[in-house]
């Protein structure tokens, strides 16, 4: 029997949270610019949030199957991650919260 590694599963449910939040702050931004249209949620879940959790799983059966791929799916999920957070920010900075405090005179200018 495959044996998940806590470690795994965890870094499993980190990526689908962040994809959960993101899809929410996405469909909350949508709603709040007036372009909310339910016709296009089944295509958006197809498009958008079914291939990174679809690939994320495909590449932990891969790890459990292969153990020397295990870095794969590691470096997959963090870089699915730091792209999910970039996104969040910018979805949560686009509804007018200070999210990245830009500190003044620390950039030299050429």
């Amino acid at each position: 029997m495959l044996q998940i590694s806590p470690q795994m599963v965890q870094a499993l449910l980190v990526t689908v949270g962040l994809i959960a939040l993101d899809t929410l702050l996405g469909w909350l931004k949508a709603i709040v610019n007036g372009g909310w249209d339910w016709h296009k949620v089944g295509r958006f879940l197809e498009t958008s949030v079914l291939p990174y959790v679809g690939g994320l799983l495909a590449l932990a059966i891969l790890a459990l199957l292969q153990p020397n791929t295990i870095a794969v799916f590691y470096a997959s999920a963090a870089a699915a991650d730091v792209k999910l957070v970039a996104d969040i920010v910018s979805k949560i900075s686009g509804f007018g919260v200070p999210v990245v405090q830009k500190t003044e005179g620390t950039d030299k200018e050429k």
